[in-house]
């Protein structure tokens, strides 16, 4: 499916040009993963995301929501951000940000970590170890 940005470009919308699975796949991937990597128990993370949400959620839709089964369940985008906190896992929100912003978020951490380190001077100190 594709749109036209306010520019007349034309963009993907629910699949991006470097992706090998459709979005909705990924997005399952994505929370599954998360949900594995968390701490917490799916029981648990349902918990958090009620208070976070103001509104039940249960283990069992969080199931519904990572299963490639169930098709007709699709993860709120409205809930994406408390995911992401109560798992401790961004990945979902890298994930929608798309290859072109992912790109543009990445070159920014990494200047930001260059410029901590040149803050603390991890930098000099690298640079001198590797003249040696």
């Amino acid at each position: 499916m594709h749109g036209i940005s306010r520019n007349g470009k034309v963009r993907e919308i629910l699949a991006h040009p470097d992706r090998r699975e459709p979005l909705d796949a990924a997005i399952r991937r994505t929370l599954s993963r998360a949900l594995r990597a968390c701490s917490k128990s799916r029981e648990s993370v349902a918990e958090e995301l009620s208070i976070l949400l103001g509104m039940p959620v249960s283990a069992r839709s969080l199931n519904n929501y990572t299963a490639e089964s169930k098709s007709n369940y699709r993860f709120p985008a409205a809930w994406v951000v408390a995911f992401c906190k109560a798992t401790g896992d961004d990945s979902l929100q890298r994930l929608l940000l798309g290859p072109e912003l992912a790109a543009i978020l990445q070159l920014g951490e990494t200047a930001k970590e260059a410029i901590l380190r040149s803050k603390l001077g991890l930098g000099t100190q690298m640079r001198r170890k590797g003249a040696q």
